[in-house]
């Protein structure tokens, strides 16, 4: 079987060594998109979840709030007027107190009460500019066959970039139609955190990874530096100095035996140059006594 040459080997050694380090590289990549996506798909359900969370509590305090007006305590204390137009279903009176009462349970920015597609009441927060709720707001559910309640997310509100959640909640009176709430609170600043957390965390991700790679690759060098680096020494120094060694034995004429040659070294000729010399010393030495 032939052995293989020394820069046979040192090629071979540096081409194991890159793959090696493609590898690592390769893996590291993989493992941090998937970490990633990972972590993407959590910041989306957690969104997810605050919305949900949001509209479940809303949905639970509309259902309350729509007992008020059956509360005995309430019914005493509250203005004639008032459960007057309640009993005489003037809605507009009645929708824009609700509005004026549960906008603020929800810091929304406002809250529209819609009836047959025309505003009946409504309430706005103090810092709501530019906001015309009888033209701007919505007049019809999303899915109007639906009797549910039922959510939006806005990206732009009233000029606004931001995460917005918009709560449509039907309602059922004698001799109405097409009745809901609708509120939009902005949850901006609650998403922006959320959204900074798992952004935190995915670039402690890509950092972790990055060195983890960086680690992986200089082991790799160091290794493939120190198997070169054996190479060398047995295939080209160790080698250099084992002839070197023996040329000058030859020379002060202490070498005893026979020059080795291995015909699959790279320095074969070299190690028959050596015999030879040691061959021609060795004649020489023999013809002096002969000629004296």
């Amino acid at each position: 079987m032939k052995k293989p040459k020394a820069h046979e080997m040192r090629g071979f050694l540096l081409a194991v060594s890159g793959l090696v380090i493609l590898l690592i590289v390769i893996v590291v990549a993989i493992n941090t998109a998937f970490s990633i996506r990972r972590i993407n798909r959590d910041q989306d359900r957690a969104k997810e979840l605050v919305k949900e969370q949001f509209v479940a509590y809303y949905e639970k305090t509309v259902k309350e709030a729509g007992k008020i007006s059956m509360d005995p305590e309430v019914k005493k204390n509250i203005d004639p007027s008032f459960y007057q137009a309640f009993q005489d279903k003037d809605m507009d009176r009645v929708t824009s107190f609700l509005m004026h009462m549960l906008r603020p349970l929800y810091n929304a920015e406002y809250g529209v009460a819609v009836i047959d597609g025309k505003v009946a009441g409504y309430a706005l927060s103090d810092g709501l500019k530019g906001f015309d709720p009888l033209k701007d707001a919505p007049t019809s559910l999303p899915d109007p066959e639906s009797d549910e309640v039922q959510s939006q997310v806005l990206e732009n509100f009233n000029g606004k970039s931001g995460y917005f959640i918009s709560v449509f909640s039907p309602f059922q009176m004698p001799g109405m139609r097409n009745a809901f709430f609708n509120f939009t609170i902005d949850r901006t600043e609650p998403m922006r955190e959320l959204d900074k957390t798992y952004s935190d965390e995915r670039s402690s991700l890509v950092l972790q990874q990055i060195v983890i790679g960086l680690v992986a690759i200089a082991i790799a060098l160091v290794i493939s530096l120190l198997g070169v680096r054996l190479l060398t020494r047995y295939y080209i120094t160790g080698p250099i100095e084992e002839m070197a060694r023996i040329s000058h034995d030859i020379m002060e004429g202490t070498f005893e035996g026979e020059v080795q040659v291995d015909e699959r070294s790279d320095f074969a000729d070299l190690q028959r140059l050596l015999r030879s010399g040691k061959m021609l010393v060795d004649r020489m030495c023999a013809e002096q006594p002969a000629e004296g």
